[in-house]
């Protein structure tokens, strides 16, 4: 069974024919009495957030069926999710408008992510990776027991900070010590729901990343680096509103297939409340089950653990990576001098940095460990189009609403992110079997158009049922109520 329920988490789903949400019921024939059901959702449908409203509804309806009541009688939504989403389009305002709360944030983004290396975090990397390694991800997991756990979070109200806010520092400390530089950006996802409690019944979603930029030069102390942190993350969580595909629009960092824009290395914390199921007359419990497939180069997933009276209960750790593209040894050493980093920074915070006794990593990360910094593709002399670039061409100015695209103009130059990528692709594709990956492959008009001729000659994929769609909720004219301005800081998880 636990083989038969992995294959199925691995699912890709055909987003043209099929609903974000999966369910399939395993029952084995040695034991038909026994059942798991395995729910899988689609990430452009639900975060780690939206599980618990989930499974609690889940388990309304499943108790109405048993009783023979028929539908569960599910309350209405406080705010629907598309209500939420055009309020908070309306509260950004327009980023051509100076006055607009889009426009401010990305100017404060626009100058904390200034200078930022383009190649990300350096990190011993595997030799012989590929250009672009695979997804395939492999896991180590290390945990820190409950009397550390409050030690740590002690440490840090003491300074003012929180358990991210430690953790982020923690994490900084040892990767420095591993030979990235001292300029160092961490990205972080945060639950992005208003903290006003509007959407927290709400399955959908909401999240936002966040690029956390942190100074360790100077070999600070263990308290003073947690105080820069603790400035640099209070600074990104005020500014958290805008998008985060907004932000890489407006600043158009170069971009390498593969790789998350500024950095590649992400911290998550999961002290949301925890999805339970009850289901009567069976056996209760939620297990989160791996796709087998990393996200992103490094993430470090924390779970934060608390007693029934709200006291440290000890932290889980997981590090999730790309096989092909890290050296599992150095994962392994990170795993275990990331604990003890939390461990004597809340201990001795006085002490700087390299005389924390940190463990001695595998190697040291060198030039040779650099990611490919992304080119932005030159444009040679300028030569008449063909017609299928002419064709590529026309529809790049619309989705980018730019005047004009030459042969050799890059797509994400021009302005281009993954969500443009993702329609300018479905406009292009026709029939012909392309996918947006190898428009990052192929960014200039001519390279793609060449993708477009040779998916031609292929055979025609075989179309699938559209789903049904409702109508696309129109924007009110009227002033809408304004949420609160405070955001939760709560993370969200990765699985």
């Amino acid at each position: 069974m636990d083989r038969e329920i992995g294959r199925e988490a691995r699912h890709r789903f055909d987003l043209r024919g099929e609903i974000p949400v999966r369910a399939t019921l395993f029952t084995t024939r040695e034991r038909p009495g026994e059942h798991a059901l395995l729910v899988l959702v689609h990430h452009i449908a639900g975060d780690g957030w939206s599980l618990r409203p989930l499974f609690r509804d889940l388990s309304r309806a499943y108790e109405a069926r048993v009783r023979g009541a028929g539908a569960a009688g599910l309350p209405p939504l406080a705010v629907p999710y598309a209500e939420h989403a055009r309020h908070q389009l309306d509260r950004l305002g327009a980023p051509s408008d100076p006055h607009a709360l889009a426009a401010r944030q990305l100017t404060y983004w626009r100058k904390e992510l200034d200078g930022l290396p383009a190649d990300g975090p350096l990190l011993p990397r595997r030799a012989g990776r590929p250009a672009v390694p695979g997804p395939a991800a492999r896991v180590v997991v290390a945990r820190l027991d409950a009397a550390a756990h409050a030690r740590v979070v002690e440490s840090a109200r003491a300074g003012g900070a929180t358990l991210f806010m430690a953790l982020h520092a923690a994490l900084a400390t040892v990767l420095v010590r591993a030979g990235a530089d001292e300029d160092l950006a961490i990205g972080a996802p945060v639950a992005g729901r208003a903290g006003d409690g509007s959407v927290e019944d709400v399955v959908g979603f909401f999240v936002n990343m966040l690029v956390l930029r942190t100074d360790l030069s100077g070999d600070p102390t263990a308290a003073e680096l947690l105080a820069r942190v603790r400035e640099t993350d209070l600074a990104a969580f005020s500014h958290q509103d805008v998008p985060f595909e907004d932000v890489v629009g407006a600043l158009n960092p170069p971009r390498s297939p593969g790789r998350q824009p500024f950095t590649d290395v992400v911290l998550a914390l999961q002290n949301n409340a925890r999805a339970e199921v009850t289901l009567p007359g069976a056996e209760d419990g939620v297990e989160v089950v791996r796709t087998g497939a990393a996200r992103f180069e490094l993430l470090v997933d924390v779970t934060d653990s608390t007693s029934d009276r709200g006291a440290p209960d000890g932290l889980t750790l997981t590090f999730e990576y790309r096989g092909e593209a890290l050296e599992t040894e150095f994962v392994q050493w990170l795993a275990h001098a990331l604990p003890h980093a939390l461990e004597t920074a809340a201990s001795a915070p006085g002490t700087p940095l390299s005389r924390l006794g940190l463990p001695a990593p595998p190697r040291r990360a060198g030039e040779s460990d650099r990611a490919p910094a992304p080119a932005r593709h030159r444009a040679p002399a300028a030569r008449p189009m063909t017609t299928l670039e002419r064709e590529t061409a026309a529809v790049w100015c619309e989705v980018l609403g730019v005047p004009s695209a030459g042969p050799h103009d890059d797509f994400f130059a021009l302005g281009g992110n993954s969500l443009r990528a993702v329609r300018a692709v479905a406009r292009l594709a026709a029939g012909r079997p392309v996918t947006v990956a190898q428009l990052f492959a192929a960014p200039t008009v001519a390279a793609f158009a060449a993708v477009l001729e040779r998916a031609a000659a292929l055979p025609v994929p075989v179309a699938s049922a559209p789903i049904p769609r409702r109508p696309r909720v129109a924007r009110r004219p009227e002033p809408q109520t304004q949420p609160s301005r405070k955001q939760e800081e709560s993370q969200w998880t990765s699985v």
